[in-house]
């Protein structure tokens, strides 16, 4: 419940900071200690399967298990690696008033687009204010790190109404939002992209 006195938006933007920030460290050090975990039950996995191995016949249905739950490890532990790499490349926040915009573009068949620019705009009543640009990675993930406070100095928005637009190596729009993708944006904002099949 409210007790009527104005809200310090420099206070929120100091503790969303905090926020993200202890959010960074804790995923990080969840994600290592998970693929440690996959890795180490691989290991097991593979271990199971090379004792069977030479005592079973190749179509016995015990050897067949053992290899399909290494498989199974196997593509855990890709997975808990990649996502190691994935966090590895998110950047780190300097200030309290650091935010971020972030997401994946992926490509009709779901996987990364490559060779595209993600170009992030602050929609405004007269014009369009354009924040900047960034590049996806081979993951497609795409980061882009902005200092509220001097947003807020700049266009003179407390909170910014983003949106997105994705062109190709010619500049050419490949997905454009004609309203904000998220009104009033906090100190992350995460988009998901998927393209539409390539017309030839």
């Amino acid at each position: 419940m409210s007790n009527g006195n104005p809200i310090d938006e420099n206070t929120v933007v100091q503790k969303v900071g905090a926020v993200l920030r202890q959010v960074e460290s804790s995923q990080a050090a969840g994600y290592q200690l998970l693929a440690q975990q996959q890795e180490r039950r691989l290991a097991r996995r593979r271990a199971v399967e090379s004792r069977l191995a030479p005592q079973l016949e190749s179509d016995d249905p015990r050897l067949i298990a053992a290899r399909q739950a290494t498989q199974r490890a196997s593509e855990l532990a890709l997975a808990a690696q990649q996502r190691v790499k994935r966090l590895a490349n998110w950047p780190k926040l300097r200030q309290d008033d650091d935010w971020v915009v972030t997401g994946q573009v992926r490509q009709a068949d779901g996987l990364p687009a490559a060779g595209v620019t993600i170009r992030v705009f602050e929609q405004d009543r007269k014009f369009d204010d354009f924040f900047g640009t960034t590049q996806p990675n081979e993951f497609g993930d795409f980061v882009k790190v902005y200092n509220v406070c001097q947003f807020r100095d700049q266009f003179g928005d407390s909170f910014p109404d983003l949106f997105i637009m994705v062109v190709d190596e010619k500049g050419q729009p490949l997905v454009t939002s004609t309203t904000p993708i998220s009104i009033r944006a906090g100190g992350v904002e995460h988009f998901d992209i998927q393209l539409g099949p390539v017309i030839t």
